[in-house]
C-alpha cells in the first residue's frame, strides 16, 4: 500500500507561527492589491484634464507634458526604488512608495497654480513609475 505524502513547501526563512505567514498566495495577493492601487492613482489622472486645463488655463500641450511626466520620469524612479528595494526589500519599498504616491496626489488636488500642481504630481510621479 502506497501513502501519498503532502507536497513539500519551502518554509525556510519564514515564520509559519505568525498570523499572516509568507506564502506564494499572500505574496500575489499583497502585489495585486498595490498593483490596482497604483494603477487607480496613475490613471485617475485622465478622467480631469478638462477641469484641469480650465482652471489653469493649459494649452494640450501643457496637458501632454503633465501627462507624459510618469513615462519621462519612469527611468529615474525604477533606478531609485530597484536601489532602494534591494537595499532593504521590495516589500517594504512598496508600501512606502504608495504612501508617498497617496498623499502627493491628495496634496496636489489643493494646488493654486499649474507650477506647483506640475511639482507636486512630478514629486509622486517618480517614485511611482516603479510600480
Amino acid at each position: 500500500m502506497t501513502t501519498l505524502a503532502a507536497p513539500s513547501c519551502d518554509t525556510e526563512g519564514y515564520d509559519m507561527n505568525s498570523p499572516l505567514p509568507m506564502t506564494k498566495y499572500r505574496t500575489l495577493l499583497l502585489a495585486t492589491v498595490g498593483f490596482n492601487f497604483s494603477f487607480l492613482i496613475w490613471f485617475s489622472f485622465a478622467p480631469f484634464t478638462g477641469p484641469m486645463a480650465e482652471e489653469f488655463g493649459l494649452s494640450l500641450a501643457e496637458i501632454g507634458v503633465l501627462a507624459s511626466a510618469a513615462i519621462w520620469l519612469a527611468p529615474f524612479g525604477r533606478i531609485l526604488t530597484g536601489w532602494l528595494s534591494d537595499r532593504f526589500g521590495a516589500p517594504v519599498i512598496f508600501a512606502i512608495v504608495l504612501a508617498y504616491v497617496g498623499v502627493f496626489s491628495i496634496w496636489s488636488a489643493f494646488a493654486e497654480s499649474y507650477t506647483v500642481f506640475f511639482s507636486r504630481g512630478s514629486s509622486w510621479r517618480l517614485p511611482a513609475s516603479r510600480l
